[in-house]
């Protein structure tokens, strides 16, 4: 597959890359869920591994600011065990 997409990206065919990639292949690699489930799934994918973590969420307004802070304090206090940890969903309905 990685041979398939860099060939496709070297012939700058960016359309056609999106048909060989599945839902699967992208919740492996990124965690995609709605906002009022993000801090939650980040927390229980790379709570207790990652000390790092990064995420692009649109802010433009108070109250995006204000969901993006609580969701960083959510992502920073999540300390707790893979056990002690609810499931990581890897299919969220948007």
């Amino acid at each position: 597959m990685a041979e398939r997409l860099s060939a496709l990206s070297k012939e700058r065919r960016w359309d056609e890359m999106e048909a060989h990639i599945t839902d699967e292949m992208v919740d492996t690699i990124a965690i995609v869920a709605p906002h009022d489930r993000l801090a939650n799934a980040v927390g229980g994918r790379y709570g207790g591994i990652c000390s790092r973590v990064e995420f692009s969420i649109a802010v433009e307004s108070a109250d995006d600011a204000e969901r993006l802070r609580g969701m960083v304090e959510a992502i920073q206090s999540s300390d707790t065990s893979p056990e002690e940890r609810a499931p990581w969903e890897t299919k969220t309905e948007m």
